[in-house]
């Protein structure tokens, strides 16, 4: 239903927004915009989203503005990285745990590394947790003349696209 329906380059802003949308999404009960694949591409593309606080006024304005950068039209406008959003997440985390009295946990890896799925099912297991969701829509891709593309890339889009696909899944799908 038009949850970040792009096609990922492979750059870090393109996974970043992605996770800005499923972030709204979470927020919001809805997605970030509406409509058949013409005008979600469009707006995707080129139409300002809303801002979460706008629709669900109990958003905190660190959070908002958190989902409203990941958001950014331009990769540019984006956080530098996953670890500046980590960073940010464990900043709000910290916040909700103060403010309201709930734990919250941030685990984090880079997917295209060949362990990380598992250090994300370690993780969780050490944390004694139930994942009750599992949101996952990491992914990218790469085009080019095959043999002229970066092989440690492509061996990372495999890592990210099957790889961690299948462990995250497997590993969590018993408990929901």
């Amino acid at each position: 239903h038009g949850l970040a329906q792009l096609v990922a380059s492979g750059g870090t802003g393109d996974y970043l927004y992605s996770l800005g949308a499923v972030l709204f999404e979470m927020l919001t009960g809805g997605p970030v915009f509406r409509g058949n694949d013409v005008a979600l591409r469009r707006a995707h593309f080129g139409v300002a989203p809303p801002r979460a606080r706008s629709l669900r006024g109990d958003v905190s304005d660190d959070l908002d503005e958190l989902v409203d950068v990941l958001l950014a039209k331009s990769p540019a406008q984006r956080p530098v990285s996953a670890a500046h959003v980590r960073d940010r997440l464990d900043a709000l985390a910290a916040e909700l745990a103060a403010a309201h009295g709930v734990k919250v946990h941030v685990v984090a890896a880079d997917l295209m590394e060949p362990a990380a799925a598992q250090q994300i099912v370690d993780a969780v297991a050490a944390l004694g947790v139930t994942v009750e969701y599992l949101v996952n829509n990491a992914g990218f891709g790469t085009n080019g003349t095959f043999w002229e593309l970066d092989a440690a890339k492509e061996r990372g889009m495999i890592e990210v696209n099957i790889t961690a696909l299948v462990v995250l899944t497997r590993a969590f799908l018993p408990g929901m």
